[in-house]
This record gives structure tokens, C-alpha cells and sequence, in this order.
């Protein structure tokens, strides 16, 4: 398979309690940006990890409109879905924000309200490949003309129930990383396939873990896929 390239003009990156983010002249330029707060109104109706996402990608993005976006997680707003599930179990109504705010695109969706840019963008769950799934989007928008791509990735805490029926390996959450990635050849990320298994860390995670090290090369691994991440 061939490798994709990207250069990377900004990120930033949330978990509770702290966020940090990324920009400059260069890809890994030392400073970094506040968090981005949200409307209270968005942040209330917002689940955690879709508000990091949409704070994240915000940052990233300050205040310029990509090309394309594209928000992958896994389980997304799983936990409210179950939520919403637990009510109809136990003959209640659901909360009308709940119901409306279950959708996979919840995040991109506010994404675009908060940034006032109607760009177009997908909303990527793969299950473990999502990691691999949302940099082939990317990589396929920057290649159709798009002049830039917001990839976003983010997860919440995994619901108790439906979180060990359907996540193997349950994401630690909430969390969100946010990458503004422009053509070029900076970075260049080839994937191979992998015998099956479970990542130390989740994908995005990894590849920040990467990018924060200053190693000309490193791997970010998924249970099927191995990804090789080298600078120039």
C-alpha cells in the first residue's frame, strides 16, 4: 500500500483537566494555544468527549475554515444512546436533547455551528480500524483538492452496559486530539498490515505520543494495523 503524506500545521489535543495545543512556522513549533470554550448552551448540550472535540477542533482550525473535516470515534455518543435505551426499558420518556443529540455527527455538526464554516465533512466509526479508516479519509480529501483536512478524533468514557457488548477493547475517555493536515511531505505514514493485537494505547493517542517525542521515526499500532510515521 502507499504511503500517505501530510504536512501538519497545527494540533491541539484535550483530556479533562488540561489541553494543550500546537502551532507556528513549523509542524512542532513550541507554543501552545488555550482551550477553546464553547457557548455554555453548546457545552451543556454537548456530551464530554464531543465538547473536547469540538474545543480541540476549534483550536486547531483558529479561526481558519478547512477544506474538509473529518470526526472519527469509535463509540461516539454510544453512552447517551444507552441512556436513551435504559428510559424505554424502564417506561420513561427520553430527554428530547438526548434523542437529538444521539446522532453519530453530533460533534461535526456543532463543529461547523461554533465555526460558522459550512465545509463539507464525515463522521468515521470503524471499530478498531477507526484510526486507519479516518486517515484514509484525509488522505483521500487532500488528494480530491481539498487544501486542507481537520481530522479530529475523540472518544467518551464507554457506556457500563453496551460498552462490553460491542468495545473489545473499551477507549479510555474522555478525550480528544484535533489535527489540521495540509498536502506536503513532511510527514509521511505508511500502514502494513499486523497479526491481531490490542493496542497499549489508543491510535491518535500514540501518534501525539510520536509527534511530542522528536524522533525522526516511530509506529502507531492498531490491533490489524501497523502505521510507520517518519518526518522529514
Amino acid at each position: 500500500m502507499k504511503p500517505l503524506t501530510f504536512a501538519l500545521r497545527s494540533w491541539s489535543a484535550a483530556a479533562p483537566g488540561a489541553m494543550t495545543g500546537q502551532d507556528g512556522p513549523g509542524p512542532f513549533a513550541s507554543r501552545f494555544r488555550p482551550a477553546c470554550r464553547l457557548r455554555p448552551l453548546a457545552a451543556r448540550r454537548l456530551s464530554a468527549g464531543a465538547r473536547l472535540a469540538v474545543e480541540c477542533a476549534l483550536a486547531a482550525a483558529g479561526g481558519s475554515a478547512p477544506g474538509f473535516a473529518v470526526f472519527a470515534s469509535r463509540s461516539a455518543e454510544l453512552p447517551r444512546c444507552e441512556k436513551i435505551l435504559s428510559c424505554l426499558a424502564g417506561d420513561e420518556d427520553p430527554s428530547p436533547t438526548d434523542f437529538m443529540m444521539s446522532v453519530h455527527n453530533a460533534a461535526a455538526g456543532f463543529f461547523s455551528i461554533e465555526a460558522h464554516c459550512r465545509v463539507p465533512h464525515s463522521s468515521v466509526a470503524a471499530g478498531e480500524e477507526t484510526f486507519s479508516a479516518a486517515l484514509f479519509e484525509a488522505a483521500a480529501a487532500l488528494g480530491t483538492g481539498a487544501g486542507s483536512v481537520l481530522a479530529v478524533f475523540y472518544e467518551n468514557d464507554p457506556p457500563p452496559v453496551i460498552g462490553r457488548c460491542f468495545l473489545i477493547a473499551p477507549p479510555p475517555g474522555p478525550w480528544a486530539v484535533a489535527l489540521m493536515l495540509s498536502p506536503g511531505g513532511e510527514l509521511c505514514a505508511e500502514p502494513s498490515a499486523a497479526a491481531w493485537a490490542a493496542a497499549a494505547q489508543e491510535p491518535a493517542l500514540q501518534l501525539l505520543s510520536g509527534f511530542a517525542s522528536g524522533v525522526q521515526g516511530f509506529e502507531v499500532r492498531e490491533p490489524r494495523r501497523l502505521w510507520r510515521w517518519s518526518r522529514t
